[in-house]
């Protein structure tokens, strides 16, 4: 995935002006989501292989958007506060780093719970499994240890397969968004000089 993160950006360098911003974002973040619901039904028995169409379709999304959402960000402000508004855009994207792996984690580690309680099994602790996976059973008694181990490995499979689904939805919201906000009209272009002006500089008196 991360291939397509770099390797994108620079095979559409030269399209950048003949693609709409709203475009760009928007096809960008429809592939992530698309990318995120591949990889969606994953089962205890399911190999790393299983996650490569989705993870192929997220880097092509991300490196499409990624460059335009930071172009887009300084393009509807006056020149003059570019600095401004790349700040605010960086600002953003790393308070939505923070928020999202907070909030997430809380919905991965809910479901591994869920999953534990509807199974009779609530003594397991949901964190340790959501931090350590299979691993967490290496605490339980010898006797109880493989159906513990498989017991953490499926809610674990469970908490992922509702991360999918809750990114795919949440990138898919801010794809509809691209679309319907993202106006050419609000690209700010700076006014060229007054004629006058821009003469007097090169006018000799006489």
């Amino acid at each position: 995935m991360t291939v397509f993160v770099f390797t994108v950006p620079l095979a559409m360098g030269r399209l950048r002006v003949a693609v709409p911003a709203r475009a760009a974002i928007g096809v960008g973040l429809s592939l992530v989501a698309a990318g995120l619901l591949a990889m969606h039904g994953r089962s205890v028995g399911s190999s790393w292989e299983a996650l490569l169409p989705g993870l192929v379709l997220a880097g092509v999304g991300i490196g499409l958007a990624n460059r335009a959402i930071g172009a887009t960000a300084i393009a509807v402000v006056h020149p003059s506060r570019a600095g401004m508004a790349s700040g605010f855009n960086n600002a953003c994207r790393l308070g939505g780093i923070a928020v999202g792996i907070a909030a997430l984690g809380t919905v991965f580690e809910h479901r591994i719970a869920a999953s534990f309680h509807g199974a009779g099994h609530a003594h397991l602790a949901a964190a340790t499994v959501a931090s350590a996976g299979t691993r967490a059973a290496d605490a339980m008694p010898v006797a109880g240890r493989a159906a513990a181990a498989h017991l953490a490995g499926a809610a674990f499979i469970s908490g992922l397969n509702e991360l999918f689904l809750v990114g795919a939805g949440t990138v898919g919201c801010s794809a509809v968004a691209a679309f319907v906000l993202i106006r050419a009209g609000d690209v700010h272009r700076a006014a060229p000089e007054p004629a006058a002006a821009t003469s007097g500089r090169f006018r000799h008196s006489p």
